[in-house]
């Protein structure tokens, strides 16, 4: 329903109750004076039934007039309840994508970070190793090195045990790496 049409409609209808409340009494008038020469009254019996035919002429359009509008806004009021409810529902729809989205994204970034502290670690222990076969090139591999750890151990078995930790944290990676491709598999 066009509501520019709904106050044309609305005014038209106003119109037409006032119209008809100023034209059945004036009729009435020319009736009584004119076309059949009569004078106005003193009896107030007289200006009772006048209200009277008044009345009957005019509350009757005004009560089909209020109860059409009453009808009209009743079936408004469904129509812009409906859009209302409409409207809600893409909305709750486009929130809970928008909270989905956000929510993988949180995880996405989460795995990330994880995923750079592990190659962090990997580049860290690659470095660890590197110094180790230097030192073991220049004093020969059974040569003792005091680790991170502040343990006194030949460098065959620390570059086993760094290598051992490389392995471990690569399976970790390979792991995060399987967790985003779950989550968001459109990105690798």
């Amino acid at each position: 329903m066009n509501i520019d049409n709904l106050e044309k409609n609305v005014r038209r209808s106003i119109y037409f109750v006032s119209l008809a409340s100023v034209v059945a009494p004036t009729f009435y008038i020319i009736w009584f004076w004119f076309v059949n020469n009569r004078a106005m009254s003193k009896d107030t019996e007289a200006w009772g039934q006048l209200g009277d035919f008044v009345g009957g002429i005019v509350n009757p359009l005004i009560a089909f007039s209020a109860f059409y509008w009453l009808a009209t806004s009743v079936l408004l009021q469904k129509t812009e309840l409906a859009e209302t409810r409409k409207s809600l529902e893409e909305s709750k729809n486009v929130q809970e994508e928008q909270a989905k989205t956000v929510l993988i994204s949180t995880k996405l970034q989460y795995l990330n970070i994880q995923l750079e502290a592990i190659n962090s670690q990997i580049s860290a222990e690659r470095s660890y190793i590197n110094q180790l076969i230097q030192q073991g090139q220049i004093h020969g591999t059974e040569y003792t090195v005091v680790t991170r750890s502040g343990v006194n151990m030949t460098i065959n078995k620390v570059l086993k045990e760094v290598n051992d930790q490389i392995t471990t944290h690569s399976e970790e990676r390979d792991r995060l790496i399987n967790q985003v491709k779950t989550i968001a598999p459109n990105l690798g």
